[in-house]
Parts: structure tokens; C-alpha cells; sequence
């Protein structure tokens, strides 16, 4: 199931406008958290709180993005390993400079960057792949595919959560979602929604069980599922994807952007 391009849509946003939008607004989203956010203290409701929350709410714009073109890197790549194994590369590279900027400590095993994220969500899509192959040639069942895929599903996601990765179960079921529905936008837009709101919100509150503390009650459950709805903006530039890479950067750039600007934000706080 190939990205359909419809008639009249190669006008729409190419893969490079995406990365763009994906890397500036991510870029917004960590200025907010590691600048901004110290300088707020008990003045939550003064210009530098409202620039705060500003910034982390156009943050929300980056992450579907990013899971999106996964699932095109999928699609596209030359070397399904290679590229799994970049992923996984940069998730080690980007482990300190991401508990830098968390915990100010090199070591933090409480919460792991989002590269682990998108290599369960790579290997994941992988896995689909390779039974569903396995199951047209004829050598499992209709049934033996479901069962592997879903039992394989099952411990991913667990890899996912037990992990503490960025995003967590959700992140590596969006990634997947938005890879499998890619040639229907209305279907992007709800069940990408839906899983960034209130089963993102869902899942973290287990993780905060799983660490000694509560589940959030009802009213911060739902305040917690809200802050991602400006997400609802990246499923709509999603949905005009054009199905063209555009002129882009060198793809290492993107690559090393994530943990070289984690670096630089954990060095601008400490002076400041």
C-alpha cells in the first residue's frame, strides 16, 4: 500500500517542508523547556509563563511529523538495516546530551530520548513487513500472521513503556498508525489525534504509577490529553503531503541536529 499522490495535490507539502516544520518546531519546543522554563519560577502567569507555554504548545507540532516520515524513510530507504541501525546509533549519541538537558546528569535511566522511540517504531513496521511477506508467499497463515504480529506488537510497545522511551507505547503505535494509514488522511488525522490526546495521557499515567506515584484524577487527565491537541495542526499538514522528498538538507544534518542542539541548550542554561 504505496502513498497515493492525487491529482492537484502536487502542490501540497513535500517531505522537506515537513522536516523543516518537524525540526524548527522541536527546536521551539526544547527552547521552552530547557531556557525558558527556569526563568518562570513562581511567576507562572507573567510574559516569561505565557512565552513558556507558547513554546511548548507549538512544540506538540513535532513529534507526529517526525513519526510520519519514519514510516516515508520506511518506504523510501535503500537499506531497511542501515537504517534501523542509524536510528539506533543516534539514540545512543543523543542519550547524554537528552539527561543533560533533563536531569543535568550524564546518567538518567528514568526516561530515554525519542531516537529509541523511532527505532521501535522502525522495527515494528519492519516486523509487519516481514510476516506479511511471509504470509503472501504462503509460508504462515492468515492466523499465524496475525498472532506474531500482534504478539510482537505486545512486546515492543512493553520495550517501549518499561523503557520510559519519549512517548513511550504510544509514540511507537503512532509511528506505525501513521505508516499503515498513510494513503488516508482522515483516518491520520482522527486515530493520530486520538492516541496523541488521551491515550498518550493514559499511558503516562501508568508510567507515574509504575514509578511510585498516582494516577492523575480526571480533570488533570483531560488538562494533560488537551496539551497535545495543537498536535491536530501537524495531521493536517500530514494530510498534504504530496508524496515528494523536496529539496532537503543532507540527512545527517538531521540526524545530528537532535543531540547537538540538546548539547548547546544544556550549556546556554548552565550560564544562564
Amino acid at each position: 500500500m504505496e502513498y497515493i499522490v492525487t491529482p492537484g495535490l502536487q502542490k501540497g507539502t513535500s517531505g522537506a517542508i515537513l522536516k523543516n516544520i518537524a525540526v524548527i518546531t522541536m527546536l521551539m519546543d526544547h527552547v521552552g523547556y530547557a531556557i525558558v522554563e527556569p526563568m518562570v519560577g513562581n511567576s507562572p502567569e507573567s510574559g516569561i509563563g505565557s512565552l513558556y507555554i507558547l513554546l511548548r504548545m507549538i512544540g506538540r507540532i513535532a513529534f507526529p511529523i517526525f513519526c510520519f516520515l519514519i514510516g516515508q524513510g520506511a518506504i523510501h530507504t535503500s537499506s531497511k538495516a542501515k537504517y534501523l541501525l542509524r536510528l539506533a546509533v543516534f539514540a545512543l549519541i543523543s542519550e547524554i546530551p537528552f539527561n543533560l538537558v533533563t536531569d543535568n546528569k550524564c546518567f538518567y535511566p528514568y526516561y530515554q530520548n525519542v531516537f529509541f522511540t523511532l527505532c521501535l517504531g522502525l522495527l515494528l513496521i519492519y516486523v509487519y513487513e516481514y510476516l506479511s511477506a511471509r504470509h503472501r508467499a504462503g509460508h504462515i497463515s492468515r492466523f499465524a500472521f496475525r498472532f506474531w504480529f500482534i504478539l510482537a506488537m505486545i512486546f515492543i510497545c512493553l520495550a517501549a513503556f518499561f523503557l520510559l522511551c519519549d512517548y513511550g507505547a504510544t509514540g511507537v503505535l503512532l509511528i506505525f498508525i501513521l505508516w499503515f494509514f498513510r494513503s488516508r488522511p482522515r483516518h491520520i488525522m482522527i486515530l493520530g489525534f486520538f492516541m496523541l490526546t488521551f491515550v498518550n495521557a493514559a499511558e503516562l499515567g501508568l508510567s507515574e504509577l509504575m514509578l511510585g506515584g498516582a494516577f492523575p484524577s480526571v480533570p488533570a487527565y483531560i488538562a494533560h490529553a488537551l496539551n497535545e491537541s495543537p498536535s491536530v495542526i501537524a495531521f493536517m499538514l500530514i494530510s498534504q503531503y504530496n508524496g515528494l522528498r523536496g529539496k532537503q538538507l543532507h540527512k545527517y544534518f538531521y540526524y545530528a541536529f537532535y543531540p547537538v542542539h540538546l548539547l548547546i541548550l544544556w550549556l546556554i542554561s548552565g550560564i544562564m
